[in-house]
């Protein structure tokens, strides 16, 4: 069950099947070994969250015993928790009442299994080349940009280069921007919905062929 106090589910109930909205954070400032002079750290950034997406579905198909039918690539924001220092790898700073919750219980609990944040943005993790670019308008909330940036990303890749049909992502609108002055992070996250018992032989289009004669309905972001 997740905690009473966050209502947090952890990774590892995530990956046993359980439903709920959780952290698999990972820091993409960090810098990774024997990668191309000629990358950009864009570049660098949404192969990162590439491998990390592979590793949380390999992790959560393998755990669970059941196959990911569908998954939804968004984002949304952060905010510091009351007298803590925000920690973009540490939810636990994080005002939780704010951003990944609020995406969960509001757009997602209905219809989907769970939703993992992958990684925080804030202007610090911005990668050192972001800024050369950015329309002036945009500097304010550059890291919430951003992350709109990654989510695109992230679509476009599993729409064109590397066609998933799974992606739940059914439009490329980037939404909004958040205008709060509280926030300090954009966050990128993954949602998923679990189908069938893994190996068996049901296709993914025949299982969310079943699940429209439901009256589930698919998010569109």
């Amino acid at each position: 069950m997740a905690s009473k106090m966050t209502e947090v589910t952890t990774y590892e109930e995530l990956c046993r099947g359980e439903k709920g909205y959780g952290f698999k954070l990972i820091d993409l400032k960090k810098k990774e070994p024997k990668l191309p002079e000629n990358i950009t750290n864009l570049s660098q950034h949404v192969r990162k969250l590439e491998k990390h997406i592979t590793s949380i579905i390999n992790d959560i198909e393998d755990k669970s015993g059941k196959i990911i039918i569908k998954f939804t690539i968004g984002k949304t924001l952060a905010c510091p928790e009351k007298k803590k220092k925000f920690d973009h790898t540490d939810f636990t700073t994080w005002d939780l009442n704010e951003g990944v919750k609020n995406r969960w219980t509001n757009t997602y609990k209905h219809d989907y299994d769970g939703l993992i944040a992958l990684a925080a943005i804030t202007e610090q993790q911005l990668p050192d080349d972001s800024t050369g670019g950015m329309f002036p308008e945009w500097k304010r909330d550059k890291h919430q940009h951003y992350a709109v940036v990654l989510e695109q990303q992230l679509i476009h890749h599993y729409l064109f280069e590397q066609p998933d049909e799974r992606l739940g992502n059914k439009s490329l609108d980037p939404g909004r921007i958040a205008k709060n002055e509280n926030v300090i992070a954009g966050v990128v996250y993954m949602a998923y919905k679990l189908g069938g018992k893994k190996g068996v032989k049901t296709s993914r289009a025949d299982q969310q062929m079943e699940d429209v004669t439901k009256g589930i309905n698919t998010v569109t972001l």
